[in-house]
This record gives C-alpha cells, structure tokens and sequence, in this order.
C-alpha cells in the first residue's frame, strides 16, 4: 500500500496546510495539483509536495494535509 501512495498525484480544493504533523494551526490555504511526498502517516496527516521532481526529496515538502480529506476528495475528482 505504501508503494501506491508515495508518489500519488492529488487534487486539493481548499485544503489547510500544517507545518507539522501535530500543528494545531495551519500555515496555509492551497489549490490545485499536489504530489504525496512519501508514504509516512502521522497523526491522520500526511506529507505533500507541490512538484513530481520534489517526492521524498529532503526539506522538498510543501507540508502535512488530513489524509481523510485529503483521500476522499481526490477519489471524488477521478
């Protein structure tokens, strides 16, 4: 299962950015087309990049987003 996610490309809508896997705030707001940066989860987050040449790359992430909303509105989208 890891293999499959490290990688995926995703659609985000609005979607909350965290700097941290346990940030109670967010850092941002983001649109658009995004990479899951590697297959760690984390407190129900998970790690994004914004480029396909930046996944598992060191200090290339954009941050940590909800796997659940994450997951249900890029399966939605396809």
């Amino acid at each position: 299962m890891a293999d499959k996610v490290k990688g995926m490309k995703i659609i985000l809508k609005d979607e909350k950015i965290y700097p941290t896997y346990d940030s109670k705030t967010y850092s941002s707001i983001v649109n658009g087309t995004y990479w899951i940066y590697d297959e760690r989860v984390r407190n129900n987050r998970i790690r994004i990049c914004d480029s396909e040449d930046k996944i598992g790359k060191p200090c290339m992430m954009t941050g940590w987003v909800d796997t659940v909303k994450v997951f249900d509105y890029s399966f939605n989208k396809i």
